[in-house]
């Protein structure tokens, strides 16, 4: 990646802020649709049933904040 200087460089670092946090997006909806699950699981004795599906909804919930950070989902004309 070549540095450049002035406006160009600002919106690479945007990019990549943007890009960054679409990742970590993904990540926490994974993570806490499984802890959920497992919450349920926990509570319910339902395993692995609970954990499943809430993995499955989070897994869901993180494609689709990736697809709105990338411009995908819910683009406005």
């Amino acid at each position: 990646m070549a540095w450049r200087l002035g406006r160009e460089r600002g919106q690479d670092v945007t990019s990549l802020a943007n890009l960054s946090s679409a990742g970590l997006a993904f990540g926490f909806a994974v993570i806490v649709g499984a802890a959920l699950g497992y919450g349920v699981d926990h509570l319910l004795g339902s395993s692995p049933f609970g954990f499943l599906l809430g993995f499955l909804l989070g897994l869901v919930a993180g494609v689709l904040n990736v697809f709105r950070a990338a411009g995908v989902w819910g683009r406005r004309e």
